[in-house]
């Protein structure tokens, strides 16, 4: 990674680190507090919290041979608050709600028992929070099966803890604590 920050730097890239912190929070704390527009380049769904009017993310780069040049050129995917809420139907700052309910097995959160990315996001859809969910859950609202409704109860115990570990952190202090 040494090597990789040497020749990022060396191209005039700014590379930033906060001791003790990952870097999808340094990004997410970038993206809440930089004054300018701001590109977040990560497919890390994550950080899909972090998309507003200032902030998108480039999300991957392929590579296209021009027909008439023979030149590579980049084509860019990228994504806005716009496109995202279009696409899924949950707004970015629902997005920690959604991913509480559903959990993220790759960062080893476990979500509701037995309720899915399906059924998370119908959830938030109808009840805009995971606090929405457990409210109509607990008033045996007939939108919610009895089953799904069972598991969105026993959730409520976790939480606050799940909300925590899917949130990302936006205050850090980036002056000061920060390596360029």
């Amino acid at each position: 990674l040494t090597l990789v920050r040497e020749l990022l730097t060396g191209l005039g890239f700014a590379c930033v680190s906060v001791d003790g912190m990952e870097g999808d929070d340094v990004m997410a704390s970038y993206a809440k507090q930089f004054d300018g527009r701001i590109t977040l380049m990560t497919q890390d769904k994550d950080c899909r919290q972090c998309l507003s009017s200032k902030c998108n993310i480039l999300l991957d780069v392929n590579w296209i041979q021009d027909e008439t040049s023979g030149d590579m050129l980049p084509e860019y995917k990228w994504l806005s608050a716009k496109q995202h809420t279009e696409s899924t139907g949950i707004y970015p700052e629902q997005w920690t709600s959604y991913q509480a309910i559903m959990g993220d097995n790759c960062d080893g959160i476990k979500g509701a028992v037995g309720i899915g990315e399906k059924g998370a996001a119908d959830l938030i859809k109808v009840f805009g929070s995971v606090d929405g969910a457990i409210i109509a859950a607990k008033a045996d609202d007939d939108r919610i099966k009895p089953k799904k409704r069972a598991a969105i109860i026993e959730f409520e115990g976790k939480k606050d803890v799940t909300l925590q570990l899917v949130t990302l952190k936006t205050d850090l202090q980036l002056t000061g604590s920060t390596r360029l």
